[in-house]
């Protein structure tokens, strides 16, 4: 059984250890995917458009103007372009990054806060839960801004631990932090960084205390971060910049439905159980032992305040974002941090041989919930997904033999053995699901196969059009056959008097149309059309106009 002594004596490779830890959950395989989804595709288009023009100022997305998201991820992503060249693992460099960077961030501060074990077994829970290894491989906005939103309060809060000179420092780290989160996702930086700070200020009875924390010189350093990129876009695009990015990207996002992404008011509560996989379990005592926190200890108790503050840090994004008309998982993101801070204090106390009953009851089911999805993967896979027989029962192996190693180590009370088998079998299990899904995650969510048929079958002077609503994946052609392409937000493709009038533009055209469209453009007296590829139920054509001079 490993002792304290141990751990103090190799205290010093506690982050390497982390480092190592995120290989095989962040970055193995990380090219062998296909970007997948319509977001992954787009956004590493926007950041080839970005690195190939050399304009670092305004996006585009297959030569149109793209203000959806700031352009942190995408100068990062064009940097990582010029190093590796244009490529999934390119696109995807800068989040695993700033996975790593996160965890490292909430070691740090729980080693300080409360120890290394602490610091060592929170930033494990975090590097090891499913929500947060599956987007720290994705190509998307969600990492990068949850690791400026960890930085920023991981300071605060030690700004608030620390002697009065070093303060002044932290603070200072604060809100340059909160400057990045906003040159990473926009005004929602300002949005959970304030929230979180004044709930924090809130429950420990010290909202006098915000005159304190260099408001002035703070926001000097936070406007000169977001001038970086905010103040020469605006000079150059003026009012088209801010309808499209604040309005309708901000606040109709918040408010209305427009982007179809509607969830009930509990939506979080189930991403947050279903996401801090294999944890899940340890929030039950997590919760029930908020009632022996004593609000009035916190101006003397390091500890309670940093139970308040991940609370805090938990309990508004929550909030605010349950409120929201428009949902998606990636959205919580900023919170989990908090919650494998409040987690690793249940996984600190078991190490350390406490074993209540909500301890023992989390204990138990947590190999119970890991070995569920070897049950899971009998039904493996859903809609397009396709598996053979032989790789479903392989995909039931790992999590059957981590779950029965683990209820042997709870039946033999080896509890520091059961938790150090949970951590490396969760990396040992998502590079095997990786390696035995990633063909077949491919072909199902993206459509790079019909992209190399476009790029072979590319005509001079041809380009590609949409017709009629698309898959929302289709859109990674845009990037995997480099390629302008039709692109349009609402109607995801065009009608068919709009075809033609495009037709009209050039000799000929590859489009792209489901099978239960297809014959629209075949019974059309004025378009010719011949099939070229199929992948799923999107058939790419060649189509020309029959009479170009027909009205």
């Amino acid at each position: 059984m490993l002792k304290l002594s141990l751990l103090t004596r190799y205290e010093r490779y506690f982050p390497l250890f982390l480092a190592i830890l995120s290989l095989p959950l962040f970055f193995y395989y990380l090219g062998q995917i296909a970007l997948i989804g319509p977001d992954e595709p787009r956004f590493a288009q926007v950041a080839r458009e970005m690195y190939q023009s050399r304009d670092f100022i305004s996006p585009r997305l297959a030569g149109h103007l793209w203000f959806e998201k700031p352009a942190l991820l995408y100068w990062l992503m064009a940097a990582s372009y010029s190093l590796f060249g244009v490529s999934e693992f390119a696109a995807r460099l800068p989040s695993a990054l700033s996975a790593v960077l996160g965890v490292l961030a909430i070691y740090f501060t729980g080693r300080r806060a409360s120890g290394p074990l602490y610091g060592l077994l929170s930033a494990s829970v975090l590097a090891t839960s499913v929500i947060y290894f599956s987007f720290a491989r994705g190509a998307s906005f969600d990492m990068l801004f949850t690791l400026t939103i960890t930085l920023a309060f991981c300071c605060f809060f030690l700004s608030e631990i620390v002697d009065r000179k070093r303060r002044g420092k932290y603070l200072i780290g604060f809100y340059a932090a909160v400057g990045l989160s906003v040159l990473a996702k926009g005004l929602i930086g300002i949005v959970i960084a304030g929230g979180v700070i004044g709930l924090y200020l809130f429950i420990t009875g010290q909202l006098k205390k915000v005159f304190k924390l260099r408001l002035l010189s703070g926001l000097a350093v936070f406007l000169a971060v977001c001038a970086i990129w905010y103040a020469p876009v605006i000079l150059r695009h003026g009012q088209q910049f801010i309808q499209e990015f604040f309005i309708e990207h901000h606040f109709q996002r918040y408010t209305t439905n427009k982007y179809h992404h509607p969830g009930p008011v509990y939506y979080y509560i189930v991403v947050i159980f279903a996401g801090m996989f294999p944890w899940s379990f340890f929030l039950l005592p997590a919760i029930a032992r908020l009632r022996r926190l004593k609000l009035r200890d916190a101006a003397i108790s390091l500890d309670v305040r940093l139970q308040i503050f991940t609370l805090s840090w938990i309990l508004f994004p929550l909030a605010f974002f349950s409120f929201s008309t428009s949902k998606l998982p990636g959205y919580i993101l900023p919170a989990v941090p908090a919650i494998a801070l409040f987690i690793g204090r249940q996984v600190k106390a078991l190490w350390e041989g406490e074993w209540d009953e909500y301890l023992k009851v989390s204990s138990y089911l947590t190999p119970l919930l890991v070995m569920l999805l070897a049950g899971v993967a009998l039904f493996f896979p859903a809609g397009q997904f396709r598996v053979s027989n032989q790789l479903r029962h392989i995909l039931m192996a790992p999590p059957l033999a981590l779950g029965s190693l683990l209820l042997l180590f709870y039946f033999l009370r080896r509890i520091r053995e059961a938790i150090v088998a949970l951590t490396l079998g969760m990396a040992v299990f998502a590079a095997a699901l990786v390696t035995l899904t990633a063909d077949i995650v491919s072909e199902a969510e993206s459509f790079k196969t019909l992209s190399q048929t476009i790029v072979s079958e590319m005509r001079p002077g041809e380009k590609v059009l949409f017709f009629l609503p698309l898959p929302r994946e289709v859109h990674s052609i845009t990037f995997y056959a480099d390629q302008t392409a039709y692109y349009d937000e609402e109607k995801n493709g065009l009608g068919l008097e709009e075809l033609i009038t495009e037709m009209r533009k050039v000799p000929s055209a590859l489009c792209l149309v489901e099978e239960r469209n297809l014959d629209l453009i075949l019974a059309n007296h004025k378009l010719r059309a011949y099939r070229l590829g199929k992948q799923h139920k999107v058939i790419l054509l060649r189509v020309t106009l029959i009479d170009r001079a027909a009205p």
